[in-house]
């Protein structure tokens, strides 16, 4: 809950300082997301997770590896909800952004590969 405090904080200079449009505003957003994730409280973390998301595909399109960050935060969390289907939808995205920048063979891209797979098998069940 201090962690929470403090990102607000630092959430609120960033804001006073920086167009609403910045990067940096997109990382507060998905830093508060991901405090709320491990807090379990999945509703607040994709309310932050999607203002992130909003910011950074209006300055890097779509495709941009950090867009790929957040569908898998977001896959993530739908994950924590139980909702496999969802999850599966946002971490497929994710495993298609990060495969188009850094290769099916890259770490990041072989752990999604390995999300997806086990998501699919507790959607069969």
């Amino acid at each position: 809950e201090k962690a929470l405090e403090y990102h607000n904080k630092a959430l609120e200079k960033r804001i006073n300082e920086l167009s609403l449009q910045h990067p940096h505003i997109a990382t507060s957003y998905n830093n508060i997301g991901t405090l709320y994730y491990v807090l379990r409280k999945n509703d607040k973390a994709l309310e932050y997770y999607n203002k992130s998301l909003k910011i950074l595909v209006n300055i890097f399109g779509k495709e941009h590896p950090d867009i790929a960050t957040l569908y898998c935060n977001i896959g993530l969390t739908y994950i924590n909800q139980e909702n496999y289907s969802k999850a599966l939808e946002y971490i497929n995205k994710s495993q298609s952004i990060k495969e188009k920048s850094f290769g099916k063979d890259h770490e990041q891209t072989k752990k999604l590969i390995e999300i997806i797979t086990n998501l699919e098998k507790q959607i069969q069940k």
